[in-house]
């Protein structure tokens, strides 16, 4: 999705595809984007999708590597620390039918301008 729009991306023959997900863009700071996965089905070409989902255990902290912060160099923290029990809890929740979990860790737009 691109400004409000799905995008129609054609296929590479072969290729490999890596979906990341929503706490390797907080880690990122927001340079990597964890975006939503959509399919149109193509019914001349067979098409083999494999999920795999990995991630720290529940109590680990994650927040945006020191590296990729630099509040006075225009790249500022955008997200809040948190771990991927409250990731869990979120998806399990009412907020979490009206909003995703990346726009519940973000930070006000005051914090970091």
């Amino acid at each position: 999705m691109h400004h409000g729009r799905w995008l129609t991306v054609d296929p590479v023959p072969a290729s490999f595809v890596v979906n990341i997900g929503d706490h390797f863009e907080i880690y990122s700071n927001g340079r990597y984007k964890s975006v939503l996965h959509r399919v149109r089905v193509n019914s001349t070409q067979p098409r083999i999708s494999v999920a795999s989902f990995h991630s720290l255990p529940a109590e680990r902290v994650i927040g945006p590597a020191a590296e990729l912060v630099d509040d006075e160099g225009g790249n500022p923290r955008q997200y809040m620390d948190t771990d991927f029990a409250t990731f869990l809890a979120y998806l399990a929740s009412a907020e979490g039918k009206h909003k995703t979990f990346l726009q519940s860790r973000k930070l006000p737009a005051a914090s970091y301008r």
